[in-house]
């Protein structure tokens, strides 16, 4: 059985997304609060800069307007319509790959030769550690005894319960103008680096991803990682 690339099943989901808001299935705007709960909304499955979604989304309206066009011909034009698809995609398949790459190695918050872009998914495992942490600061678990239930006790606790430590590291990020100042983590997942909120289910959100919880109040240029200072109280 073939196994789709991350990136091509993430296309497939955008041009789908895109598909639908242009056949009338789906009346919303993309990136309205509903998508939240849509399985072709990609935001759910990547942590990238909003100009790199609205390129991406662009793409597939664009593949979207030739399916629809082609398609409406003979068999002939449907034949063509799918080859002129399978080019592209490949095309945007080898871009993306390029450009993860890239990003993971100008971003990367731990050493290169932990990146692997063929790393297996992780989000089982990111699941079942943010219940770890939200049963441990229900029950106020203050690694660092300072007296506070707080985000650096939240990362912290995400940093002990995941299993793959070479996959995970805990992260500060302080914004130079918007007082935005958190504690939190990244996972190696599907071979990207993506920002997790260790609180996320402990406060109730129905995502884990940093982008979506804290909108643009979170700018991931600023990201540090903090591993070594805080992992002493991984206890």
């Amino acid at each position: 059985m073939n196994i789709p690339s991350y990136t091509g099943a993430l296309n497939e989901a955008a041009v789908e997304c895109a598909l639908r808001r242009k056949r009338g299935h789906c009346r919303n705007s993309f990136d309205n609060y509903a998508c939240n709960n849509c399985k072709y909304y990609i935001k759910q499955y990547i942590d990238a800069d909003p100009r790199q979604v609205n390129l991406f989304m662009l793409q597939a309206e664009n593949r979207a307007d030739m399916l629809i066009q082609l398609t409406k011909g003979g068999l002939h034009h449907k034949l063509f319509a799918i080859l002129i698809v399978l080019c592209l995609s490949f095309a945007w398949i080898t871009w993306s790959n390029e450009k993860r790459m890239d990003e993971a190695l100008k971003n990367r918050t731990v050493p290169e030769t932990t990146v692997k872009i063929n790393d297996v998914s992780q989000h089982k495992n990111i699941e079942t550690t943010l219940d770890k942490v939200a049963r441990d600061l229900r029950n106020k678990v203050d690694v660092n005894k300072d007296g506070l239930i707080n985000c650096i006790d939240a990362a912290v606790l995400f940093y002990k319960h995941f299993p793959e430590k070479s996959l995970v590291c805990i992260e500060i990020n302080k914004h130079p103008t918007n007082g935005f100042y958190h504690l939190f983590n990244c996972v190696l997942t599907d071979g990207v680096w993506i920002a997790i909120e260790p609180q996320a289910k402990w406060k109730g959100h129905n995502t884990y991803r940093m982008k979506n919880i804290w909108g643009n109040q979170y700018d991931k240029r600023y990201n540090l990682d903090v591993t070594e200072k805080w992992k002493v109280y991984a206890k």
